[in-house]
């Protein structure tokens, strides 16, 4: 059991106040010291997390967002927002503060589990992913898998989200988003790490 779980209270909105924990067991969310919702991390099985524009004809703000999903029932939802900019600095390092927290109680060592299965040989799939140690591939609509060697794909990053591309011929194999795809960042550090313990032939 986590004795030195992460507490952080951040405003959705002025004046409403919440409260997320943190730790290598569990997720929970908290308004005015009741419980909302809370994810049992053995059951982890995604994140996605960003910002994205509030609209109504016209830019209103921007909504902060990280999601947590277990295998069964709903996401634990965190949302902040900015109005005509107001609170954006704000919001915008408490999404950076418990976005890090996430990764330090938890998803770093998630990540170093999924590479030791790895090492020893098993292939790890994430909706129409799979990645073994050598390779990368990709099932389509109709099945058909188009493989890749890992040790050819290079990641182009950019604000929001990155492209896979081969190293041979910079040809782009995948866009992943981290607010819209669940395993966008894990996948991001398991082909990082990979590469990185690779060594060039």
């Amino acid at each position: 059991m986590d004795l030195t779980s992460i507490k952080i209270q951040y405003q959705p909105i002025f004046p409403l106040t919440k409260e997320i924990i943190i730790s290598s067991d569990f997720i929970t969310l908290k308004k005015n010291m009741k419980i909302q919702k809370t994810v049992n991390l053995r059951d982890f099985d995604g994140i996605r997390y960003g910002i994205r524009w509030i609209s109504f004809l016209i830019p209103l703000g921007l909504k902060f967002i990280i999601k947590i999903k277990p295998k069964d029932g709903k996401p634990l939802i965190i949302c902040m927002y900015s109005i005509f900019g107001l609170q954006h600095k704000n919001q915008h390092h408490k999404l950076k503060e418990i976005h890090a927290s996430i990764w330090e109680k938890f998803l770093q060592e998630k990540c170093l589990t999924l590479l030791a299965k790895l090492e020893k040989g098993e292939t790890i799939q994430f909706d129409h992913i799979n990645i073994n140690k050598h390779q990368f591939s990709l099932i389509d609509k109709n099945k058909k898998i188009k493989s890749y060697f890992i040790t050819d794909i290079d990641i182009v990053e950019f604000r929001t989200f990155y492209t896979l591309v081969t190293k041979s011929n910079r040809k782009p194999i995948l866009d992943l988003d981290y607010l819209t795809n669940w395993h966008a960042a894990i996948i991001y550090t398991l082909i990082k790490s990979i590469n990185n313990l690779t060594p060039e032939s």
